[in-house]
């Protein structure tokens, strides 16, 4: 008897230590997403709100009345890095991609529920070449080129997701119009090119008037703003360049990521998430302010 009874008092240790190994495994696996949701409001805003989808129609409907006006207007650029000796050049624009011609937010959506951080499965979702068109983008490229304007996009995706960027474009009926031997998708580490666009937009700038440029960053504008703080970057929209918006500039809202919120932080991608969440919460502002 006193046998048994020990016999299953070994059991049950037995049966606790494997109930505990497995539910220390299910714990290690768990997900957790507690940082990559502190974007889950500007997801579900870019997937969900009307007023994001009228605020993309309506960039692009101020771009096609803007873009007629700056047609006649030869004596003017979009490009801050074209100077002189453009009146005579056939005229061109330059868009972004990413959340600027395509929405990529199911990536964002991934990277919430699985806990993760971009570049992961960057490439992966890419080549789905599933993202859907962001709303306005492909009407008004059909557009512009009824009115015979060449369209360049300078975008910061890799060079080796040209083809799948081509495939969905085709599969979203985006025109990619392009004269023979010109490349018109411009990539980051093609030709060597970094991430800033500056090289980039001084080449289009060669043949072309760059008479309006579309873009969801200031980085799309004016090139790199990655040495520059948030103060710096506010000014320059907001003083320097503020007569380009809505005019040779059209920005589409990007609630999601970009340099507005690494500058928060100064750049620092060293830096924990914890305390990286610090540093947002520490830049909310409580009282009012002005520009």
């Amino acid at each position: 008897m006193k046998s048994l009874i020990q016999t299953n008092k070994i059991k049950t240790l037995c049966l606790i230590s494997i109930l505990f190994i497995i539910s220390c495994s299910e714990s290690e696996n768990e997900t957790n997403n507690s940082y990559q949701k502190q974007s889950l409001l500007s997801v579900l805003f870019v997937q969900k709100s009307p007023e994001h989808v009228a605020s993309s129609i309506q960039a692009y409907q101020i771009a096609k009345i803007m873009l007629e006006k700056s047609l006649k207007d030869i004596g003017s650029s979009a490009s801050i890095f074209q100077n002189n000796n453009y009146e005579d050049l056939p005229p061109a624009i330059i868009l972004d991609i990413d959340e600027t011609v395509l929405d990529n937010s199911p990536y964002q959506a991934r990277a919430i529920k699985g806990g993760f951080s971009y570049p992961r499965d960057w490439i992966k979702w890419v080549n789905e070449a599933s993202a859907a068109n962001v709303p306005g983008a492909k009407e008004f490229i059909e557009y512009a080129i009824s009115r015979d304007i060449n369209i360049f996009y300078i975008s910061n995706r890799v060079f080796e997701l040209e083809d799948a960027t081509r495939v969905n474009f085709k599969k979203n009926g985006i025109i990619i119009s392009e004269p023979k031997n010109e490349d018109r998708i411009l990539l980051r580490n093609e030709n060597n090119w970094t991430s800033d666009k500056t090289e980039r937009i001084k080449l289009v700038s060669k043949n072309y008037r760059i008479i309006m440029i579309v873009g969801d960053q200031l980085s799309d504008f004016i090139g790199s703003t990655s040495d520059l703080s948030l103060k710096e970057q506010n000014d320059l929209s907001l003083k320097k360049y503020k007569n380009m918006w809505g005019n040779k500039w059209i920005v589409l809202e990007n609630p999601i990521y970009g340099s507005w919120n690494t500058s928060i932080y100064n750049n620092d991608f060293s830096l924990s998430e914890d305390e990286i969440t610090k540093a947002r919460i520490d830049a909310l502002e409580d009282k009012p302010h002005a520009k």
